[in-house]
């Protein structure tokens, strides 16, 4: 289960460990896999949302070192899931991403 915004959980699949760590802000853990050769544009699905990346996740999350390491190492910013492009992605997510940029 991967949980998403507002506290829903979604039964999510081909998930990687690079989700699970920039979701939970695990900054040492990314740069860790990111180094290790991790494809940091790895996509997933949750629920009826699909292509979701890491970078979505640790913006949904509001994790702003995660979200500068996956940037640094040239994660895709105009990323779209099956619903959006990243842009309205942290558009909808404005509160949590604000207060960590």
């Amino acid at each position: 289960m991967l949980r998403m915004r507002g506290g829903g959980r979604h039964v999510a699949s081909d998930v990687t460990v690079l989700h699970v760590a920039a979701q939970a802000g695990h900054v040492e853990v990314v740069g860790q896999l990111l180094a290790a050769g991790a494809p940091v544009d790895a996509t997933m699905r949750a629920g009826q949302l699909a292509s979701v990346t890491a970078l979505h996740l640790a913006v949904e999350a509001g994790h702003s070192d995660v979200i500068k390491l996956l940037i640094e190492a040239g994660c895709n910013v105009n990323g779209r899931t099956t619903t959006s492009s990243l842009l309205s992605f942290i558009s909808s997510n404005t509160s949590s991403f604000c207060s960590t940029v």
